[in-house]
């Protein structure tokens, strides 16, 4: 596995691709803050009944656990809850634009009422596609190449995912 990496550097740095590490307040919030939030019992109320301030509450909570104290702007910052069959509810988080591999573009997640379904879905940008992630009881995990057709591939890649679709 190590020569795996230090190869992969080796031909990352002869190709001239930037390897730059995500913004530590860009990622709290997409893979740390958010994550935790939507796996709470209240999630779902609080966001349909706060809206965007809720979700600016928590950017703000990820910016002070930022380890590089470097703030990002929340500008992009929105969600989406889109009503399924069954009472089910797909939540979108869509987050500041992804400048570096790693950061997320979504975060999402099924509830069926009210309650999370599976796992909390991430799509982040990758070297050279995006890629589909999931956290659940606090583990990350790596699903491979995600949807491109943007927020309605990931919809149903998530739907599919839970097995409702």
């Amino acid at each position: 596995m190590k020569t795996f990496f230090v190869l992969f550097f080796l031909l990352a740095v002869s190709s001239g691709a930037e390897l730059l590490s995500p913004r530590d307040h860009h990622y709290q919030f997409g893979h740390k803050v958010l994550v935790k939030a939507m796996g709470q019992d209240d999630f779902l109320m609080t966001l349909e009944k706060k809206k965007k301030s809720f979700l600016k509450k928590l950017w703000k909570e990820a910016e002070q656990q930022a380890r590089d104290g470097e703030k990002v702007s929340a500008r992009g910052l929105d969600f989406k809850v889109f009503e399924e069959e069954n009472d089910r509810k797909v939540v979108i988080v869509t987050l500041p634009e992804a400048e570096v591999t790693a950061e997320a573009i979504f975060v999402g997640g099924v509830f069926q009422k009210g309650e999370l379904v599976n796992h909390v879905y991430t799509l982040e940008k990758g070297f050279e596609r995006v890629v589909l992630g999931g956290w659940k009881d606090g583990r990350h995990f790596n699903f491979g190449a995600g949807p491109e057709n943007g927020m309605e591939g990931f919809q149903n890649k998530m739907l599919e995912m839970t097995g409702k679709k």
